[in-house]
């Protein structure tokens, strides 16, 4: 039982004693590692972050480096073990902070067609300057529907469905993967009601709607009324003329 105690003992300092620099990065970022107390001979890396490693002890010293997965392999920023089997068998464990990609300072442009129109309106949206890696991207705006966003080369190709939200002017914000956005506007117009245009006095067009009573239907009513009066009154007469001749 001692015996067990103290193998874990000088594994937990072994452990202590490697030492990763740098222990946080981004993808593709190169990392030594350090370490005294080992057995002599080669070694092996293992961790799902690491690539392209070198490894071996001599004088009971490590050295060792290796190269953190690029981002198209999928590891996603987090903590993540780096351990070093070695040449008996044994082995120790670290970690390595896995950072989200760096900030890239670019300046995008989009362009938006059409950049104004009613709910229902398809939009296309066209873009540049984006960062070459990234992938995915995001159309941000209460009025982009439906929207289908990529990237390629840094060009942006999306488009969306404008909803049927309140009329006026809307920021449309696309998004890449790498955090960067481009801005443009589109004019969001009310839906069109059905009208009745009204001549007025100066050659002026009044749009009246249709759930209205103007005064042109007023007097065709009136019309109407006058007759349908007379053509009773006819018929009366009419009927009246037959009876006294019987």
């Amino acid at each position: 039982m001692k015996k067990l105690l103290l193998v874990f003992a000088l594994y937990l300092v072994t452990a202590q004693q490697i030492l990763l620099t740098p222990s946080s990065g981004s993808y593709n970022t190169f990392v030594n590692i350090t370490g005294e107390g080992f057995p002599n001979g080669n070694c092996n890396i293992f961790g799902a972050v690491v690539k392209n490693f070198t490894c071996f002890v001599e004088n009971s010293k490590l050295k060792a480096n290796f190269l953190v997965q690029d981002e198209e392999f999928g590891a996603t920023p987090g903590n993540y073990s780096i351990t070093i089997q070695f040449s008996d068998g044994s082995s120790a464990t670290t970690y390595f902070l896995l950072l989200p990609p760096e900030v890239v300072k670019t300046n995008p442009t989009i362009t938006i067609t059409p950049n104004s129109g009613s709910a229902g309106t398809f939009v296309k949206i066209t873009g540049t300057g984006f960062y070459p890696k990234a992938k995915g991207c995001q159309i941000l705006s209460p009025i982009a529907g439906n929207y289908k966003c990529s990237l390629a080369n840094g060009v942006l190709n999306a488009n969306f469905t404008a909803t049927n939200v309140q009329a006026g002017n809307y920021s449309i914000v696309v998004k890449s993967s790498y955090n960067e956005t481009a801005t443009s506007t589109f004019a969001l117009l009310q839906s069109q009601a059905s009208t009745i245009p009204t001549s007025v006095s100066g050659g002026l067009v009044t749009p009246q709607s249709s759930g209205f009573i103007t005064f042109e239907n007023i007097v065709y009513f009136a019309l109407a009324i006058i007759a349908i009066l007379v053509i009773v009154a006819l018929l009366y007469l009419f009927v009246i003329s037959k009876k006294k001749k019987v």
